[in-house]
């Protein structure tokens, strides 16, 4: 019921898969689910429900779609139309909140990846490893390829995103955050605008600890600089070098800022996001876990007094993180 568009696009998937020998069948009637994906599929004993979505629908009834596929095993894979698609750059992609609700994680030890498919030009996009810059922008990894020149199996291949490349272009970001005007704001950027003007501390100012790349901040309803300048301002900072504080604390102080990972069902074990920080801070030296759940602060806070000193401790920071050797 989507059109010609996404008719074309549906059947030209369903010849891929079929040329390869594949169990397949398109548009089954799936008793169990009580749904019509657009093909179904059977693979290395597994299931597979392949959905071509060119259409925005609401959030619930995907949600829904979802979890009748995962409540019977089966695994479902969306790809979206290429008119869903929108490249910012290189390395750039505008992820909407209808886009992210389709993020895939198939297994903990895969990047997150997103699918495109145009019926036109018979090609199939992946953006794969990506990573949030601002709540609608996200970097990562590109592959443009003719559909035919793909098997099923390889939309699962990784495509990580070098850590070069990341770490290059968040310095570019980091130059915006600092040096950009924010004449168009939305509330939740006021409110930490506000905060911020509380505490006497400019955007120029905050420490080069605000602001870093964290794969898994589609799980927070907040901007990057927001959550983790709270983090570093109101639990770090007060700390003495050589104190101790729980993992705790940093769920309590953030409660408020994080989506449930239930939101995100295409994402098989998802990470946390704050996690995914304190070890950041851990590979920068900042802090040092003692226990499972216990760190301890070993450096003072760092605040740039004006913006080139900011630019220049923005740099080392992120060059000292594409170097660390400190594992997940």
């Amino acid at each position: 019921g989507e059109g010609p568009y996404h008719e074309k696009g549906k059947f030209f998937i369903y010849n891929w898969l079929s040329s390869q020998k594949l169990q397949v069948a398109l548009e089954p009637f799936l008793k169990e689910t009580n749904q019509f994906p657009d093909i179904f599929l059977t693979y290395q004993q597994r299931y597979f429900a392949i959905e071509y979505q060119c259409a925005r629908l609401d959030f619930n009834l995907i949600y829904q779609r979802h979890m009748g596929y995962l409540e019977q095993d089966i695994i479902p894979i969306w790809i979206l139309g290429a008119n869903q698609f929108n490249r910012l750059g290189r390395n750039y992609l505008h992820v909407n909140g209808f886009i992210q609700q389709f993020i895939h994680q198939f297994a903990a030890h895969l990047p997150l990846s997103l699918y495109f498919f145009c019926p036109e030009t018979l090609q199939l996009v992946t953006f794969k490893d990506l990573y949030f810059t601002r709540s609608q922008t996200a970097i990562g990894s590109f592959q443009f390829r003719k559909l035919y020149e793909l098997r099923f199996r390889d939309l699962f291949i990784s495509h990580e995103l070098p850590k070069t490349v990341l770490y290059r272009l968040w310095e570019k970001e980091k130059q915006k955050f600092r040096m950009l005007s924010r004449p168009f704001i939305n509330n939740k950027e006021r409110e930490w605008q506000q905060w911020l003007y509380s505490k006497n501390i400019p955007i120029q100012h905050l420490p080069s600890l605000v602001y870093l790349p964290v794969p898994s901040q589609y799980l927070m309803k907040s901007s990057l600089w927001d959550w983790q300048s709270r983090i570093v301002l109101d639990l770090f900072q007060p700390l003495k070098v050589g104190s101790l504080f729980h993992r705790k604390r940093c769920n309590l102080l953030l409660k408020d800022h994080v989506y449930s990972t239930d939101v995100f069902p295409l994402i098989s074990k998802p990470q946390n996001p704050i996690d995914d920080y304190l070890h950041l801070l851990e590979q920068l030296r900042v802090i040092e876990r003692v226990s499972s759940h216990e760190y301890r602060k070993i450096e003072t806070i760092q605040f740039p007094m004006h913006i080139e000193e900011a630019m220049i401790h923005d740099q080392l920071v992120l060059k000292q993180l594409k170097n660390s050797k400190i594992q997940t």
